[in-house]
């Protein structure tokens, strides 16, 4: 059995879509003829952990954990705080303004220095070292076949660009979000010398690595567009998945009570303002409809949102949990009505495709999308999984909202899937296109890459 190593920095413990990603790989792998070795990080700032993750990994899997230099636990160890945050890393090193004395201020204006011009190109390039050195040994102690790396942080492609430089092997750099187009880096690129310094990085990896692999058509095409010297067929979608098999019978929705609606994941910025806005659309319009309604927020919001909530008189009509575990994240979705899922309405995030999508296909529970035109969208509708609403017309997503209500009250608030559709997200058969793909870079298939099934067509 050929083995192949995969290098990412967060895997379980770590409860994150790319942790779950790469687990997912490592339990198919073997089943497509590919022993997986993984080397990952021993020390890290995330927070978010479930130990009930590192029971489904494999019983004889060859895993690595090496030192990081973490900055941030750094941070916290000067100020004699945890080494783990109650939240997003750092998050609780931020500190308003208006209240910094001017030494405090100073330690703020050499933090942000040493955040955009030393810690290139993120603050995790402290694993970089060790995981270089843990690399090669592995390689050349294991007999390694094939390396796939896996970003964020997009560091970690340097590990694979530096181990391709020094033994040769085939590589496949594996992008879960993009890199210099992602607008959540739009505050970092904000300085010309360092987006430049982060797209010459890019494209080092992009033109050095044998195989790329996008999360979405959408961000493979935007790969191509801004990498036109790139081969096309280099570029390879294999989005993520789900475990297991998608539920195929499911009670539906009880007629009485309000309409629960679940949101699972990180809400990113003002993700989440067109349910806001349609919420108080239906109060001010129809209060009877609205008391009707209720959300339930499993996964992370951040203080500001949070305070918009009360500022909107919401705090009583939605419900913030915060993170759980997978096996609980599981259980909630099964105890709704809607799964509600959002993706900002820019043009820039019509490849986003929240990872809890798949986890939602699968669960059997209808799908609210507030999303633009775009991959994530077009999935939805494709799997027959639910509806989908523009983020920009908060009156149409509070009109499907009192449309939803009814269909509760009257029993038939469900939707007839496309299982056979929604099929091409099981994980095993995501690994056994990855599988393809290490085929044909190592000549086992006598051929080019084969891709897999597309997020769309």
């Amino acid at each position: 059995m050929r083995k192949i190593l995969l290098i990412s920095y967060v895997y379980p413990p770590v409860n994150n879509a790319g942790a779950h990603r790469i687990a997912g790989f490592t339990r198919h792998l073997p089943g497509c003829g590919y022993q997986p070795v993984v080397l990952t990080v021993r020390n890290t700032h995330y927070s978010d952990f479930d130990a009930e993750l590192l029971d489904d990994l494999p019983n004889d899997l060859l895993l690595h954990r090496t030192f990081a230099f973490d900055y941030f636990n750094f941070l916290r160890w000067l100020r004699g705080a945890p080494k783990a945050g109650a939240g997003p890393p750092a998050e609780d090193l931020k500190v308003g303004e208006s209240s910094l004395s001017l030494s405090r201020r100073g330690f703020r204006f050499i933090n942000d220095l040493v955040l955009q011009y030393v810690l290139v190109p993120d603050v995790e390039i402290g694993w970089t070292p060790t995981a270089l050195l843990r690399g090669r040994k592995i390689c050349r102690e294991e007999g390694i076949d094939a390396i796939l790396t896996s970003s964020p942080p997009d560091s970690v492609h340097l590990i694979g660009l530096g181990l391709k430089k020094w033994l040769g092997l085939p590589w496949i750099a594996d992008f879960r979000d993009q890199w210099t187009t992602n607008v959540l880096h739009r505050e970092k690129y904000r300085r010309r010398i360092i987006y430049r310094i982060h797209q010459r990085l890019e494209r080092a990896v992009l033109r050095r690595a044998d195989a790329i692999l996008a999360n979405s058509e959408t961000n493979g095409a935007v790969l191509k567009q801004t990498y036109p010297e790139l081969c096309p067929t280099k570029i390879q979608v294999v989005p993520n998945g789900f475990e297991g098999e998608p539920a195929r019978h499911l009670e539906p929705a009880s007629a009485e009570g309000p309409l629960r609606l679940q949101f699972s994941g990180m809400a990113y910025a003002t993700m989440l303002d067109p349910l806001w806005e349609a919420l108080e659309l239906l109060h001010r319009r129809t209060p009877g409809v609205a008391s009707q309604i209720e959300v339930q927020i499993v996964g992370w919001l951040d203080g500001e949102q949070l305070k918009q909530l009360e500022l909107r008189g919401l705090g009583d009509r939605v419900k913030y949990e915060g993170a759980v575990s997978r096996k609980q994240s599981v259980e909630r979705m099964l105890g709704c009505d809607v799964l509600l899922y959002a993706v900002p309405g820019e043009a820039a995030c019509r490849g986003w495709i929240p990872s809890k999508l798949y986890s939602y296909l699968a669960s059997g529970r209808p799908v609210l999308a507030l999303a633009p035109q775009g991959d994530a969208a077009e999935i939805v509708l494709q799997c027959r999984a639910g509806w989908v609403e523009s983020p920009s017309d908060p009156a149409a997503v509070a009109s499907r909202l009192e449309r939803l209500l009814e269909l509760k009250r009257a029993g038939r608030l469900r939707v007839e899937r496309d299982l056979n559709w929604i099929g091409r997200y099981r994980r095993k058969d995501l690994a056994a296109s990855l599988a393809r793909i290490v085929d044909a870079l190592l000549g086992a298939a006598g051929g080019e890459a084969e891709s897999p099934p597309p997020a769309h067509s």
